[in-house]
């Protein structure tokens, strides 16, 4: 004990909890980057803005924030002027001094071009000319990705539109809430604009080690109430759920029949749960769950058929991120993993599927997933026994990311959002 308060002497190094009674303030730095981050009337607001208010109101956190340049920003919390900064995409050079944050938001990306010339092949982009907003995530994920990638880097998307229509860049790259806009601008007469789905990416807040290190539990903290003030939602287009539902469907029904999994449900539908056990269930997980304990009856759940959801799990595409069978009241009966939840009968997985008696899939929009810490969509099927009764439902969890970025998803389905 002697040795380590000797350390803390030397070091000056103190570990204590952040928050509003501390001497210190939370230094922050942003740029102006809309929807995420715009000023209004000389006052900072935007998307970002104000999931970060909700978050340090829940921490009794009051930040300084500073609007400076992206790389200013990027330059004081790697000296330490700033203890965080966002939003951002992860990269190799702020990951050298900082720690990403659960995600504020996610992007879908998109690389423009025009119908007059071959589509760009999205798994070698050093190939090409390309272009993105100075001081963007796209840019610097383009320098960040493609060392050798012939970067042109304009202050706005008109002058992209530009460059691309009069074939002086083969494309550029832009987030879908900027398509509109380019598609406005976009000159009547020059080829027609080509959309190409290339990725999703995720925003988040980049925090200093060293800040991290001094008040260890922040990070847990900060992400905790990120996910109850994320209002982020994005629908998946058809050609996107089609592909995801063709590709899945074979592979999840070898779950649906799975021998072991049936004889659970059948058991559970012979003896049902009753409401007020689902409830006190339920509410127990949930404080299991905010806690990070699995100290949670083992009993609820039935083991070897989570033990092969697990199975199933490492067998399935890189992306997928669980798997959960339901019963027919909607009570976890098998889990690849801990979910939030205990009782899933009030979500759409259940609702639209075992409540709602319906064989068909049912895939969700992209909202952020607390258990997993990433974006994600559900699909869910409905399970039936012999005699076609619902005996239950299975849910896998996908990280939409990792699951439709560039090669994983085909050229055809790209093609597919061409502006017509």
């Amino acid at each position: 004990m002697k040795r380590f308060f000797q350390k803390v002497a030397v070091t000056g190094v103190l570990l204590i909890p952040f928050c509003a009674s501390s001497q210190q303030s939370l230094q922050l730095r942003t740029s102006v980057s809309p929807p995420y981050q715009v000023m209004v009337n000389g006052e900072l607001s935007g998307k970002s803005v104000q999931i970060l208010q909700c978050v340090f109101d829940r921490m009794s956190i009051k930040p300084d924030i500073s609007v400076v340049p992206r790389r200013r920003a990027e330059h004081d919390v790697e000296e330490g002027y700033a203890n965080g900064y966002f939003s951002l995409i992860s990269n190799k050079r702020s990951d050298k001094f900082a720690t990403l944050s659960a995600p504020l938001a996610l992007e879908k990306w998109f690389l423009v071009s025009t119908q007059q010339q071959s589509p760009i092949a999205i798994e070698n982009l050093s190939n090409y000319r390309l272009g993105a907003v100075r001081g963007s995530n796209e840019g610097y994920w383009l320098e960040d990705q493609f060392s050798n990638v012939e970067l042109q880097q304009t202050n706005t998307v008109e002058q992209l539109v530009k460059l691309t229509a009069e074939g002086r860049i083969d494309g550029f790259i832009a987030d879908r809430r900027l398509l509109d806009e380019a598609l406005a601008m976009w000159p009547a007469k020059q080829p027609r604009m080509r959309l190409q789905f290339l990725r999703y990416a995720q925003l988040g807040v980049y925090f200093r080690n060293d800040f991290l290190h001094r008040h260890p539990g922040f990070l847990q903290s900060f992400n905790r109430y990120l996910a109850d003030c994320q209002p982020e939602h994005l629908e998946l287009s058809s050609q996107e759920r089609q592909y995801l539902i063709t590709l899945l469907d074979p592979v999840l029904h070898k779950v649906i029949n799975d021998p072991m999994l049936w004889r659970s449900l059948r058991q559970r539908k012979l003896h049902p749960l009753t409401k007020e056990d689902i409830a006190r269930r339920n509410k127990l997980w949930e404080e299991a769950h905010e806690s990070g304990s699995v100290d949670i009856d083992k009993t609820w759940i039935d083991h070897d058929s989570s033990i092969r959801l697990k199975q199933w799990l490492s067998q399935m595409p890189p992306g997928i991120t669980e798997i959960i069978v339901f019963d027919q009241q909607g009570a976890n009966l098998a889990i690849s993993q801990m979910t939030t939840d205990y009782d899933q009968s009030d979500e759409p997985k259940y609702q639209q599927t075992v409540a709602a008696q319906n064989v068909r899939p049912y895939l969700s929009s992209i909202s952020y997933d607390q258990s997993t810490r990433t974006f994600q969509t559900q699909l869910s099927y409905a399970i039936r026994d012999d005699a076609e009764n619902f005996i239950g439902g299975v849910t896998v969890g996908l990280d939409i990311e990792a699951f439709l970025t560039g090669r994983k998803v085909p050229l055809e389905m790209a093609l597919s959002e061409v502006i017509e």
